[in-house]
């Protein structure tokens, strides 16, 4: 079997892969949000060129006023806007495999064996990679990752619009959020506040305040991937911290049922999602993210790109590798409607 026979075989039989069910034992994580939930095709906004540029008004006018009927009118043109921008970012993975796996399983069915667990492994991977990526803020050096939630909604022990710009996991402090300084602009920080105890006079009512506080009403309404309303807004938390919300929700619910477990954890119909990448995180951070204004953006053409099998040359001339491709973002273009409150 030719080199050539061989790659139109098996582009015709990588056709036929079934859709990929993450339920396989190998997984590290039970869930993947990133993957699962924003990265899926009705969620994503697929752009071009070499990253997106967001034009922000940050400020009003201040020009409105009362006057008499023939006063001199007085006139100001005020600079309202200011630019948001965010690189991409470059995800690859690949699996390969021999010509002399290929022809020692010929047959389609065969190759379909053959292809599959490594076709579902390299996938896996790479939702396990987004995963981390997408509750990590990248070191102030680091040009090659994306910026994940805790890089647009930073913590602050002060209650209030304080989440100013953001601090790397190696503690690099940045300058800007998203080329926008947040000490200087007081309308590009996130909504911050802390608790002591989880009760529903600490924890919930912070909560409570977080939601109130995050609610901005324009009179210009906006459309956006998520349609549904329960599906806006989400709180991630670690699964410990979960488990102290759902003894608060017990405590308040005299009408459990015989299933104690008949129904997800919400606030304001919010769900509560846990996010093992959270667990190391000693803060105890509860994050309220408001995904129509925290975005996925993926580059248009490029969103998970499947290339090959490709023959490699060399040292490695009978060898076959598929390569999968995605460039990609996170972005939040309102972080005033988006919270942390964290346990002190």
């Amino acid at each position: 079997m030719l080199a050539t026979d061989i790659a139109d075989l098996l582009q015709t039989t990588m056709r036929k892969l079934p859709d990929l069910k993450f339920v396989q034992v190998a997984q590290d994580l039970h869930d993947y949000e990133v993957m699962g939930k924003w990265l899926k095709e009705d969620k994503i906004i697929e752009e071009g060129g070499v990253g997106i540029e967001e034009r922000l008004m940050i400020t009003l006018p201040s020009t409105a006023q009362h006057t008499g009927e023939f006063e001199d009118d007085t006139l100001v043109i005020s600079d309202l806007l200011t630019t948001l921008r965010v690189d991409w970012a470059h995800c690859q993975n690949h699996y390969a495999f021999s010509h002399g796996e290929v022809i020692r399983n010929k047959g389609k069915s065969m190759i379909l064996k053959m292809l599959q667990p490594r076709e579902e492994g390299t996938m896996l991977d790479t939702a396990g990679d987004l995963e981390e990526k997408g509750w990590r803020c990248p070191s102030t050096t680091e040009t090659r990752e994306p910026y994940g939630v805790p890089y647009w909604v930073v913590k602050d022990t002060v209650q209030g619009f304080n989440g100013e710009n953001p601090v790397g996991h190696d503690a690099s402090a940045y300058t800007t959020c998203g080329g926008i300084d947040a000490t200087a602009v007081a309308n590009w920080r996130n909504y911050t506040d802390t608790f002591t105890n989880y009760t529903a006079a600490d924890y919930l009512e912070g909560l409570r305040r977080a939601h109130n506080k995050c609610k901005w009403r324009s009179p210009v309404g906006e459309k956006g991937a998520y349609k549904l309303a329960t599906e806006r807004r989400r709180h991630y938390l670690s699964y410990d911290n979960l488990a102290e919300v759902r003894k608060i929700a017990e405590a308040r619910n005299d009408d459990l049922g015989f299933d104690l477990e008949a129904h997800a954890t919400t606030f304001h119909n919010y769900p509560f999602i846990e996010i093992e990448e959270l667990e190391s995180d000693t803060d105890n951070p509860t994050y309220l993210i408001d995904h129509q204004t925290f975005r996925c953006h993926v580059l248009q053409g490029d969103y998970l790109r499947r290339t090959g099998p490709d023959r490699l040359v060399g040292k490695q001339h009978n060898t076959f590798v598929v390569w999968i491709d995605l460039t990609y973002l996170f972005c939040c273009i309102n972080r005033r409607a988006n919270a942390v409150i964290y346990k002190v």
